[in-house]
């Protein structure tokens, strides 16, 4: 069986929009060392002020709340270390080009 170019293309823009980048063990260096699909967790939404934080032990995932959530409040992650960037306008163009979307969270709302 072959696959089509159209479904490659396809298939690794899915992949690539909601891979998580694996981390080191010890969290200090930002720069992956893999990438990996985690079905549940790429049903979360981001926001740069994440309602919960991503960390990683070897191929685990672990997805922490880093604040109280209200019952049927959505939990946010962020897809970014949003200190990688000089602005907020150098972010969301990032975001925007990467994902296809506009950040709508607090912090932009309220930089706009």
């Amino acid at each position: 069986m072959y696959f089509s170019l159209e479904w490659y293309v396809r298939t690794m823009s899915i992949f690539d929009l909601n891979a998580f980048g694996i981390l080191p063990d010890d969290q200090v260096s930002l720069k992956p060392i893999g990438s990996a699909v985690y079905l549940a967790a790429s049903f979360f939404n981001h926001s740069c002020v994440p309602s919960a934080l991503v960390s990683f032990s070897g191929n685990r995932i672990r997805v922490v709340l880093n604040r109280d959530v209200a019952k049927g409040e959505q939990i946010f992650i962020s897809y970014l270390n949003p200190d990688s960037f000089s602005t907020k306008k150098e972010l969301n163009e990032f975001i925007k080009r990467k994902y296809g979307f506009d950040c709508n969270c607090s912090q932009c709302q309220t930089s706009q």
